[in-house]
């Protein structure tokens, strides 16, 4: 095993639009880590609030920025990918950031060669102030190592075909998910490794949580694709799509 990960370069990658009230905390949390071998890429679909000026602010402590209006989130997410240097992607959207000052620190020793995604834990920052920590599964999981696992606790090996990593734009909210399941298809379950790390807290509320009905059916299609008809993979993915449906419902009793 080579392992790179003393001198790996992180590209951290922002997607912003009109987010003058959560870019600031997100820049603060990249530049401020203690691990400094980061490629800072910020793109922002041509925000009209604020947000341009407040990352001029911080121009000197971030490599790249491109402005410019785009087709939704994984549009933008797709440019990062296009221009990104380093040899692992991570993306911290705004509104997100990293659990602490050293969780860079914490998550390089374990990307190597071994590798080409590495996922940790996330913290749930709730809309009324609290939070809640969640674990991400272990690779042992049944219904398959990525279902369910959050986007915002991945690090992707620049190693990865590129036609694996990018972002399909017929899809609004669960690309993501979409992208994470090709990438366990083509490469070994070996090729994938979770760790304890907290990796970040993720602001709750966003699209994808105000949209639950149309997110379900994104992602009842995307397993449908991926598994087998009755397959148990498909039964035990499909079951917790009912749980997450439950649980949604239940909270807003």
């Amino acid at each position: 095993m080579i392992n790179v990960a003393s001198s790996a370069q992180i590209s951290i990658i922002t997607v912003c639009y009109n987010s003058a009230s959560t870019i600031e905390k997100t820049i603060k949390s990249v530049i401020n880590q203690d691990y400094k071998n980061i490629e800072y890429i910020i793109i922002d679909g041509s925000s009209i609030d604020g947000t341009q000026k407040i990352i001029e602010q911080y121009k000197d402590k971030i490599t790249r920025v491109i402005s410019e209006p785009d087709s939704g989130i994984y549009d933008a997410m797709n440019k990062g990918i296009k221009i990104a240097t380093g040899d692992w992607l991570f993306f911290l959207n705004s509104g997100d950031i990293f659990f602490s000052s050293t969780t860079l620190s914490k998550i390089v020793p374990q990307l190597n060669d071994d590798f080409v995604l590495v996922f940790g834990d996330i913290v749930l920052d709730n809309l009324d102030n609290s939070t809640t920590y969640v674990p991400q599964r272990h690779i042992t999981n049944l219904a398959g190592i990525i279902v369910g696992v959050c986007h915002q606790a991945v690090f992707f090996s620049t190693k990865i075909k590129k036609e694996l990593l990018f972002y399909s734009k017929n899809l609004k909210y669960c690309s993501d998910l979409e992208t994470l399941l090709k990438i366990e298809k083509y490469y070994s379950k070996k090729k994938i490794k979770k760790t304890d790390v907290a990796i970040c807290y993720y602001l709750s509320g966003g699209l994808s949580d105000t949209n639950l009905n149309v997110v379900l059916d994104e992602r009842k299609k995307i397993i449908n694709s991926f598994y087998e008809k009755y397959s148990i993979k498909w039964i035990l993915n499909r079951l917790n799509l009912f749980r997450q449906y439950l649980k949604y419902t239940s909270k807003k009793k």
